[in-house]
């Protein structure tokens, strides 16, 4: 048995077998602690502010909202939680920007192992980086001198690669549709690509 400290994390996603067969990974592993978890934003918060785990292990696309805005929650409120994000998703552009964020340790695939995830997790416990096997090559494709974006302009992004219209994006983000158009703007501005077809492109690839 190690001597090692105790991780405590809890867990979000919003899909209830994902959520639990994550959970179920990590069941006996006496290094890890998982106190809770959660299916959306309101609810990781609450679990959050409560509990002040370690380390919030987070879906990067939830349900209704993203898993940015509970990395801006806790950059904002400068409250001590480390996050380190799990996705299904495969664009190098998303994650690559995720990691910018200053609340994000690291970044982990669906996937990993568990083995993997716990390397994880322990790595960013210690105010460390982690980026899984998985997704190393893929993320090293990107160029370091990427104009960096806001939080929303991270989540409308991942939205338009996710294949959403400007209303389902107004919808998911609780946000105008005008401000939608606005952060659409701004992306391609920053990114340096023309048109929707290349910012969607960009924003799966990498490449305009």
């Amino acid at each position: 048995m190690s001597n090692s400290p105790t991780i405590s994390f809890i867990l979000v996603d919003d899909h209830d077998l994902v959520r639990n067969s994550l959970a179920n990974m990590f069941v006996e592993n006496e290094s890890l602690k998982l106190l809770g978890t959660a299916s959306g934003v309101p609810d990781a918060i609450q679990l959050i502010e409560e509990l002040s785990p370690s380390i919030a292990l987070i879906d990067m696309m939830l349900g209704k909202g993203s898993g940015l805005d509970i990395v801006r929650y806790i950059e904002e409120n400068n409250l001590q939680t480390k996050i380190l994000m799990i996705t299904g998703m495969t664009s190098p552009v998303l994650i690559n920007h995720a990691l910018s964020l200053p609340p994000v340790g690291g970044f982990v695939s669906k996937y990993d192992t568990a083995a993997e995830v716990s390397k994880a997790l322990h790595a960013v416990s210690t105010g460390g980086s982690y980026l899984g096997v998985s997704l190393r090559e893929m993320v090293d494709t990107i160029p370091s001198n990427e104009a960096k974006l806001t939080v929303r302009e991270f989540q409308v992004m991942a939205l338009v690669a996710d294949g959403l219209e400007d209303k389902e994006i107004s919808h998911r983000l609780n946000i105008s549709l005008p401000t939608v158009k606005t952060h659409r703007r701004n992306l391609r501005t920053k990114l340096n690509v023309r048109n929707s077809a290349e910012l969607t492109r960009y924003a799966l690839t990498g490449r305009r």
